[in-house]
């Protein structure tokens, strides 16, 4: 069975039992070959499965759909899978290390990518709390997203191409107002009483809202806009960057800002301020090498600290803060980040 959608999505939804029969009409495989189907990654924007054959192939499937598949509360234009394909196609273009996953099929009219499937492996977030070398992993990166700003700084022909307004809004309103507003995310008492602080601290307000403004306003370069470490994959083919829905021409520090906070997250878990140095240095030399210096580091800085704060008090909170004591670190390290932010790596400090 087939669900009927509204005329500005898909006019089908696919499901467990219709995927084979699109894969099949896409002539990916052969009619009447019987394929398993299970959910794949996280799934929280896209309708997103894995379909295995009998002979060992397998694909990544995803439909974009007016509501986001765990949020049906919110609701988003489904251009923006056709946003992610062109955003993976251009970065190809400048990706030697081959980050991007390959595009198998692309219906555009049904908002469906295929995609390889890059089989079962470590997700970066998940790495990033042990004391693994991942120095190569966070160079590629930083790297890949460099080269693309490289290549589309100032191109205002790409505005349009890349106008993802519903998905801009929306993550732009979980990273820098809903945290730091009235809200009854599920926080230890002691967290929300930290959360409540933060809201009282009024340079601190305006100076998140001015980075909110500025990334706002700022369309200079084609940004991935979600680096978490949840889209990166160790996989065996290298390290490859997922999950480009939120991609927008916008500033440049967002990008490594966003990646940048996960490390202080990952840091403050461990610990460990010396594998905050160590991995941060790496990311930011696989980006300057691509992009020049193109974001300026104490903006990047800064938005890695309301990243801090916002994973450690908004919607997404991760597993790296879980204990209180590890939260309530977090919300002194990311409101220094933002109202002092570090001039060199050397000085990135865990408060």
């Amino acid at each position: 069975m087939v669900e009927n959608l509204r005329e500005d999505s898909p006019t089908i939804a696919l499901n467990e039992d219709s995927v084979v029969d699109f894969l099949c009409q896409r002539g990916l495989i052969p009619p009447g070959t019987p394929c398993a189907v299970e959910s794949a990654g996280d799934g929280n924007i896209n309708w997103v499965r894995r379909v295995r054959a009998p002979d060992g192939q397998s694909w990544i499937i995803k439909q974009a759909r007016e509501q986001l598949e765990k949020f049906p509360q919110y609701r988003a234009d489904t251009r923006r899978i056709l946003i992610e394909a062109s955003w993976i196609r251009h970065a190809a273009t400048v990706d030697p290390d081959h980050c991007c996953p390959t595009i198998l099929d692309f219906d555009p009219d049904q908002r469906v990518l295929v995609l390889e499937d890059l089989g079962t492996c470590p997700r970066l977030d998940h790495e990033l709390l042990t004391t693994r070398d991942l120095t190569s992993a966070l160079e590629t990166i930083g790297g890949l997203l460099g080269r693309v700003h490289q290549s589309t700084q100032h191109q205002a022909v790409l505005r349009s191409k890349f106008r993802n307004e519903d998905m801009r809004q929306l993550h732009f309103a979980h990273i820098f107002e809903l945290p730091f507003g009235d809200n009854d995310f599920p926080l230890p008492q002691p967290v929300r009483e930290g959360a409540e602080n933060l809201r009282d601290d009024e340079p601190l307000r305006r100076r998140i809202t001015a980075l909110h403004q500025q990334c706002r306003d700022e369309e200079f370069v084609l940004v991935h806009a979600d680096p978490q470490p949840g889209n990166i994959l160790l996989s065996a083919q290298g390290t490859k960057l997922l999950d480009a829905e939120i991609a927008h021409m916008g500033c440049a520090a967002l990008d490594p800002g966003l990646l940048l906070g996960h490390l202080g997250l990952a840091a403050i878990a461990l610990k460990d301020e010396s594998s905050l140095r160590r991995r941060a240095a790496a990311l930011w030399r696989g980006y300057s090498e691509g992009a020049r210096d193109l974001a300026a580091w104490e903006t990047t800085v800064q938005i890695a600290g309301v990243e801090i704060l916002r994973r450690t008090i908004g919607a997404a909170r991760v597993a790296a803060v879980g204990e209180v004591t590890a939260s309530l670190t977090a919300i002194d390290t990311g409101r220094s980040w933002i109202s002092e932010p570090a001039a060199t790596i050397e000085e990135l400090e865990i408060r």
